[in-house]
């Protein structure tokens, strides 16, 4: 057992006593969002890089730089006598996750883009290329102020698509053919051309999470969509509670990984034996995702769940395995060690084992 382990257990003694309620209160938001310092210097060397690249491009290459495992990118053309030509994407391409709210809009812009001109059917629909753009735009003529283009680029990329660090962009460059250009000196990851099997399949919209607040919001979302619950409630440890029989499971977000940890209080009040450990070693080696453990007088279950990326079924699944084998191991350990469970404050009768396992 970690010390986190110990320290997220012995905080549930209230929760242990059966004080969860059923239904969840909407939290105010203040325990799902922890932010974190913008490294300002790796962005300052970003944009020279960037402005670097289009000095060694030529006319009708481009450069593209986009979020890793977002929808979101900037689209830079290198034009005759070393004009620039840029798009940066538009609701009408991003994914649902990735949508501008009228903030980034109006942010966009003040920044100078123009407003798009076309509609994302037109341009399906077309059978020529159109003139017009279905994203916002810019253009400069030759030569471009290439410091103040690769200085858009970074503060679209930052203020408007929520970009924290350079380290979570892509990029790819290329010519007419279409032809591959590698551009080491930007740093980032170069993201390979699709060939013509791949290019027009769609990736499914998973979640892969770059920081706990998006993994703990799509936490939230997944919880809305299959449980009874109008609303989910988070504790003061910025937990979330739910109830499944007899037992409690919390849902905690890692702050250092994107993991889920799932954890109940399964029985409180024990004392500490050498029948008890041995029944709890028992109990981890055969269920392979549990392990059981003891402390402070309490006995509890937990499972991690690795969220990158993370898909809601697997949280639904991890869910109703810990659940029933708390409810049910939380009866039969009180049976032999006594003790109560969270939401049975009196021992019951033994009940009979479940065929089915989780594990």
């Amino acid at each position: 057992m970690t010390a986190d382990r110990a320290k997220a257990a012995t905080s549930k003694r209230r929760a242990a006593a059966g004080e969860v309620p059923d239904k969840g209160v909407r939290t105010n938001g203040k325990n799902a969002s922890r932010s974190g310092p913008t490294d300002s210097l790796a962005w300052t060397r970003f944009t020279a890089a960037v402005a670097g690249a289009l000095s060694v491009l030529d006319a009708g290459q481009c450069l593209v730089v986009s979020g890793k495992r977002r929808s979101s990118w900037v689209h830079l053309v290198v034009g005759a006598h070393g004009g620039v030509y840029a798009e940066a994407a538009a609701n009408a391409w991003l994914k649902t996750r990735d949508t501008l709210d009228t903030t980034r809009l109006a942010r966009l812009r003040e920044l100078g883009w123009a407003e798009p001109a076309a509609t994302r059917e037109e341009v399906e629909e077309s059978e020529e290329t159109l003139d017009r753009s279905s994203n916002f735009s810019r253009n400069w003529g030759g030569p471009a102020p290439l410091a103040e283009v690769a200085a858009l680029v970074t503060e679209t990329l930052r203020e408007v698509y929520g970009l924290r660090r350079p380290g979570q962009l892509e990029y790819t460059a290329f010519g007419p053919g279409p032809r591959e250009i590698l551009l080491p000196t930007l740093g980032i990851a170069n993201a390979p051309l699709p060939d013509e099997e791949s290019k027009h399949t769609h990736e499914p919209e998973l979640v892969q999470p770059e920081s706990r607040e998006e993994l703990f919001a799509a936490v939230i979302e997944a919880l809305r969509s299959y449980t009874d619950l109008d609303d989910v409630a988070v504790d003061e440890d910025g937990d979330i509670p739910l109830r499944y029989g007899s037992a409690v499971i919390f849902l905690r977000v890692g702050d250092d990984a994107p993991y889920v940890e799932l954890f109940s209080p399964v029985l409180k009040g024990v004392e500490p034996s050498l029948e008890l450990y041995k029944a709890l070693n028992d109990l981890t080696g055969h269920h392979r995702q549990v392990g059981f453990f003891t402390t402070g007088g309490a006995v509890y279950a937990s499972l991690d769940l690795i969220a990158d990326p993370f898909v809601p079924d697997h949280l639904g699944a991890a869910l109703a395995v810990l659940g029933r084998l708390c409810d049910d191991t939380g009866h039969d350990l009180q049976h032999r060690f006594g003790g109560s469970t969270p939401f049975e404050q009196e021992p019951r009768k033994r009940s009979k084992r479940r065929k089915d396992r989780y594990n």
